[in-house]
Formats: structure tokens, sequence, C-alpha cells
């Protein structure tokens, strides 16, 4: 009666057995990792958010390896698009169309795939788009200043907080109600929530650095990050109507106000935002 537990009991052992043994096969080696451990430290929401963000780059065939492309915008700006290995020189059509990610953020996306770093090429270009141009750009010594970014020891510094605002921007385009953007990307902008200082800091630059130019902070990312900031320091809500801008404004003359007549103190325990911003000014 107790032989079939007994072969049960075996067979368990023999499936863990065999389940670790395809786990340990399946684990790529450090010299395998594009981008070594401790530098690639980064959850499925990261990913996620990538994958969202830059669907274009993953899931590629890397069969001939990959090629990264890199391109200037300014003196430390560099911006970073993925295609597929191939025999043949791209079109510039091809090229101008990459959408660019940070450093940190093609290392994530590399990362995904787990080949070796010598099958990944990387390629300088100008965009013409940007009239940022480094006569060194066809010298080799470019190409390994700009391969060494890519392939750095220094650890990743993601800040995803544009991504998550740009995918709560994707949809629904059609509507002209802003809470439906947020109610149809819910994880997204739960996340946005829960990292409340770097998403403050994100919303209170992305004002200050708009200035006059209203397409910037009265468009739906304004909008946006209006309610966003409401959310994250009710207790310093306005009952204002007009556009983001006029709102952000009065936001920070508010807050001065009070750094003024209340001290920073104050500030700091009870509008603890407010107390954010008067640092970054």
């Amino acid at each position: 009666m107790k032989r079939p537990a007994v072969w049960i009991a075996a067979a368990a052992v023999l499936l863990c057995a065999g389940l670790a043994a395809a786990f340990i096969a399946g684990v790529p080696s450090r010299k395998e990792d594009p981008v070594k451990e401790g530098k690639t430290a980064v959850d499925k929401d990261v990913l996620d958010v990538l994958k969202t963000r830059f669907p274009e780059y993953f899931d590629l065939d890397t069969m001939k390896g990959l090629e990264v492309y890199v391109w200037q915008m300014a003196g430390n700006s560099f911006s970073w698009g993925l295609m597929s290995g191939t025999n043949r020189s791209k079109e510039d059509t091809e090229l101008w169309n990459l959408k660019g990610t940070t450093t940190d953020e093609m290392r994530v996306i590399l990362s995904s795939y787990g080949i070796p770093e010598e099958n990944i090429s990387v390629i300088p270009i100008s965009k013409p788009y940007s009239s940022y141009y480094d006569p060194d750009i066809q010298t080799p010594g470019y190409a390994e200043k700009v391969r060494k970014m890519l392939f750095s020891d220094e650890p990743l510094e993601l800040d995803l907080t544009e991504e998550l605002f740009a995918v709560i921007m994707s949809s629904p385009q059609t509507s002209s109600n802003s809470w439906d953007y947020l109610n149809a990307h819910e994880a997204e902008h739960k996340k946005l929530l829960a990292d409340k200082e770097r998403t403050l800091r994100y919303i209170f630059g992305y004002f200050l650095a708009s200035g006059q130019n209203m397409y910037w902070a009265d468009g739906l990312p304004g909008v946006l990050m209006r309610i966003v900031l409401d959310e994250l320091a009710p207790e310093s809500m306005l009952d204002l109507a007009g556009t983001p801008s006029e709102y952000f404004k009065a936001w920070k003359d508010m807050a001065l106000k009070q750094k003024t007549e209340l001290g920073d103190e104050w500030l700091k325990t009870n509008a603890p935002a407010a107390y954010l911003l008067t640092q970054m000014l």
C-alpha cells in the first residue's frame, strides 16, 4: 500500500534534480553577461516600463549580434538606439527613426539579451535634428569612449519617472479627460505615487525648465503633473482654476511665502513638498 507513495517521492526527487540541472545549464556565465553582476540588479517592473516605452528594442534577432547606435545632443548628452546585426549598412532613414534611450536604459535593455559583449557593436552616428557635432566622432578614440560608457562598471542610476509619464500619456489618445489616462495606466500611476520624492523632483524640474514654453507646461504632461502634484502634496493643494503653469507659479509663490514667514523648520514639518521645491530653487 505504501509503494505508490514511495514512487511519487522518488519521482519528485528526480523532477527537482532535473529542474535544478536545467536551471544551472540555463544561467549564463559571467563572461556571457554583457552588463556584469551588480550593475543590472533591475526588477521586473523596470523592464516592463522599458518594454512599454521602447518595444522595438526587445526580442530582436541576435543571430548576427546587436548593433547599438549612439549620438550626441550636447556635450554630455548621449542617446542610444538598437537594431539587429546585419551584413549591410543601415539606411539613413532607419537611423534617423531610432528612438533615443539614456545610457543606463540601454544597459538594462542589453542585459535582457544575455549575449557576449563582443557580439555587440557600438556605432557612433550623427542625427540630422541635432546641431551638436563632435569632430572626433570618426576616430577610434571616440568609439572606444562611448563603448566604455555602455559597458561601464558604474552602478545603474535609473530614473524612470519620465518613462512612467510617457506610458500614461500614450493612451487613450482620443480622450480629452486627463483622468482617463491615469485610470488606463493604474500600475504606472501607483509607481509615481510610491516614489514620492523622485516624482516631485521631476515635476518641479519640468515646470521650472518649461519657463515660458506653454506648449510644454500647459499640454497634457502639465495637466497630469498638476494632478499628481496635488496627490503627493495634499497639504499644499490650492483652490485655483487656471492652466498648469499658472497653478505651479501660484504653488511656488506660496512655498516661498511660507518659507519667508514661517521658516524652513515649519515648512519641512508641515509642507515637505513645498520645502523640497524651495531647496531646488
